[in-house]
């Protein structure tokens, strides 16, 4: 019997209120297993939608906590607490403040110089269409086809044959400048051409991909041990004949 004017003062939690718990954690337990191993590197999109989803499921956990552990507290301050957590798992994204980045690919068996040397070759001869196709898939993305051969034709050519080449220096990095992973390897060489009258530097940059090196890029500069102002007059004199010629 109860009196007129009395409440059910019991703190246990409802049924649904159970049953939506358990729900919840089923969810965010599931996305979590199912994102570490369905899709270990996603996409922009596929992260964000990840992070939507896990935000919600424990947002949707901590609005039913309270009355789980029997807490007197008001709808307010549990829509609140739900919203606190949701803000937390979704804009500081606990899970990537831990990852590591992946690693390069490590650097295949062949050595490097005979990929640079079979596209030294091509370039050489004035080949770079052929050239181009060497090119790995970052550096096809840098420079498009017709602007990489107008460059060539405009830059290397005039140069004339490489009367001598030899190796200059050699590094490999992890990490270019502007922040590209991978595993490089830069060769550099004092090369002489024979339309120019000083040796000039060669550098070319091969980069791991599928298991194999690939060129990525190809620059040509005075070398500093010798006159450099006299090599960049030199190479404008070279690059203006050329022109004026054509």
């Amino acid at each position: 019997m109860r009196l007129k004017g009395s409440s059910n003062t019991s703190t246990e939690p409802s049924g649904w209120e159970s049953r939506a718990i358990f729900i919840f954690g089923i969810v965010f337990l599931s996305t979590i297993l199912t994102l570490a191993t369905a899709f270990p590197d996603p996409t922009p999109f596929q992260y964000t939608t990840f992070r939507i989803v896990l935000a919600l499921s424990v947002a949707g956990i901590a609005a039913f906590v309270p009355g789980f552990l029997h807490l007197k507290i008001g709808n307010i301050i549990k829509a609140g607490g739900a919203l606190s957590v949701f803000c937390v798992v979704y804009f500081f994204s606990p899970a990537g403040l831990v990852a590591s980045p992946e690693p390069p690919p490590p650097p295949p068996k062949e050595n490097a110089k005979l990929a640079i040397s079979s596209w030294l070759d091509k370039i050489d001869n004035g080949d770079y269409a052929d050239a181009w196709g060497e090119i790995s898939s970052e550096g096809k993305k840098r420079f498009y086809k017709n602007l990489f051969i107008e460059t060539f034709e405009n830059q290397r050519t005039p140069l004339g044959i490489a009367v001598e080449r030899d190796i200059y220096g050699l590094s490999q990095i992890n990490q270019l400048p502007d922040g590209t992973i991978g595993n490089f390897a830069i060769y550099t060489y004092r090369t002489l051409f024979k339309n120019v009258e000083n040796h000039l530097l060669e550098q070319v940059t091969v980069v791991v991909e599928e298991n194999e090196w690939r060129v990525l890029f190809h620059m040509f500069y005075p070398d500093p041990t010798t006159n450099s102002f006299g090599q960049i007059e030199a190479m404008k004199e070279v690059l203006e004949s050329h022109e004026s010629n054509h």
